[in-house]
């Protein structure tokens, strides 16, 4: 999606620790686009001959998004792992393999459209890590206990 903006997240090294990384991922990657763009590019579910015949809602659009995307990026490569869909933000978790390029080991990741959620808990742990830096491990050790 040409008009989408992909902001990335990491909230830690995901290779140290591999059993814990791909548990609770620690790098989260968010596709934002207005439901126009959306609707437009990923809509083909809701249209009959061309013309829209049911109008989603944001939320459903959401979660299409993100089905979409994960099927384009399965097919790229990646790895599906598990998906939450009943969650109040629908995410995917993925594994880049090696095969891919971008790293010796496989990392988890984390894939939301349209999310506030990364961006808020990356605020929480750089603000937490202000008042004391080992807050950030504790936060990270919660995370993958809970």
């Amino acid at each position: 999606i040409p008009e989408a903006e992909i902001i990335g997240f990491a909230s830690g090294n995901p290779i140290p620790n591999k059993a814990f990384a791909m548990a609770v991922p620690e790098i989260h990657i968010v596709m934002k686009a207005s439901s126009a763009v959306l609707l437009s590019r990923l809509g083909s579910r809701y249209k009959r001959d061309g013309v829209v015949s049911y109008q989603p809602d944001d939320k459903e659009l959401q979660k299409g998004a993100v089905r979409q995307c994960t099927d384009l990026l399965v097919t790229a490569g990646f790895k599906f792992r598990r998906c939450a869909f009943g969650s109040d933000d629908p995410k995917v978790c993925l594994l880049v393999p090696p095969s891919l390029g971008f790293c010796t080991e496989s990392v988890a990741i984390e894939f939301f459209v349209n999310s506030d959620m990364p961006l808020h808990t990356e605020t929480i742990i750089s603000e937490c890590k202000i008042q004391d830096a080992r807050a950030e491990s504790l936060i990270l050790l919660v995370r993958r206990w809970a």
